[in-house]
């Protein structure tokens, strides 16, 4: 058994954050939400530079219910496992972004380092590296199963 973690953290908060999504999407929907979240998932780069990557990932976010967002968002605003992290003891992956705002490479070396036999890969990408950077994140998850 392994395990993987892509830009990810054991905790997101604080939980104000996550309220004030939450009441954004209920007044206004999704549309503001969804050009705040592009902007923290993507690099500017990338955005200019590959915007046929990008807009599917803007229509998948304007076609989200947002009472559904929403419920995510209530998720993640009350979600805490840096308490539970270090029971990981399986071969695990992280891979973080250097430029994501979200879910920092630290958050990423936390994940790593609680894991009994983490690894974490850091790539020039912001929250979805696996979209930013599809050759350097399929090629590490490829090497990584491989090696299990």
């Amino acid at each position: 058994m392994m395990y993987g973690a892509s830009d990810a953290a054991a905790y997101l908060g604080p939980p104000s954050g996550w309220q004030a999504r939450i009441d954004a999407v209920r007044v206004n929907g999704m549309e503001p939400i969804a050009e705040a979240s592009l902007g923290r998932w993507f690099t500017p780069r990338f955005r200019t530079g590959a915007p046929a990557a990008v807009a599917p990932i803007r229509a998948m976010l304007l076609a989200c219910d947002p009472a559904g967002y929403a419920g995510c968002c209530a998720a993640i605003r009350d979600m805490d496992q840096r308490p539970t992290v270090g029971l990981n003891r399986t071969p695990t992956l992280v891979i973080a972004g250097t430029e994501d705002p979200s879910t920092t490479p630290a958050d990423g070396a936390f994940l790593a380092n609680s894991a009994g036999q983490g690894t974490l890969l850091t790539i020039p990408a912001a929250h979805l590296s696996n979209i930013e950077c599809p050759d350097i994140f399929g090629n590490a998850v490829t090497e990584f199963l491989l090696r299990r």
